[in-house]
C-alpha cells in the first residue's frame, strides 16, 4: 500500500474514532471538545492517529498533536479534513 493511502486510512481511523465519541458524549448531555493524537512510527511501522475528548485519561503512549479542539457540530468530511491538515506534520508514516 502507497504512504499516502495509509496516511488517508489513519486519518480515516481517527475520523471515526472521534465521530464516535462526540456522538456518545452528546447522548450523554455533554458538549466535547476532541483533540488529536498520534503515536510515532516507529522503523518500518506506522504510527497512529486517533480522537480524545479534554476529558478522556489519555493511554500512555499516545502524544497530544495540536492544543486546538475540535467541536462536535461538523460534517464527516469536515472532521476528516481537520485531522488531515493537522497530521500531514507528524511522524506517523513508518519507512516501508
Amino acid at each position: 500500500m502507497k504512504s499516502w493511502e495509509r496516511f488517508s486510512d489513519m486519518v480515516t481511523t481517527a475520523e471515526e474514532a472521534g465521530h464516535e465519541r462526540a456522538q456518545q458524549l452528546v447522548r450523554e448531555g455533554r458538549m466535547p471538545t476532541l483533540y488529536l493524537y498520534y503515536k510515532k512510527a516507529e522503523g518500518d511501522g506506522d504510527g497512529a492517529l486517533t480522537m480524545f475528548d479534554d476529558s478522556d485519561a489519555v493511554p500512555e503512549g499516545w502524544i497530544l498533536a495540536t492544543g486546538e479542539g475540535l467541536r462536535c457540530n461538523l460534517s464527516y468530511n469536515e472532521y476528516w479534513s481537520w485531522i488531515r491538515a493537522r497530521a500531514l506534520v507528524l511522524p506517523v508514516l513508518g519507512a516501508n
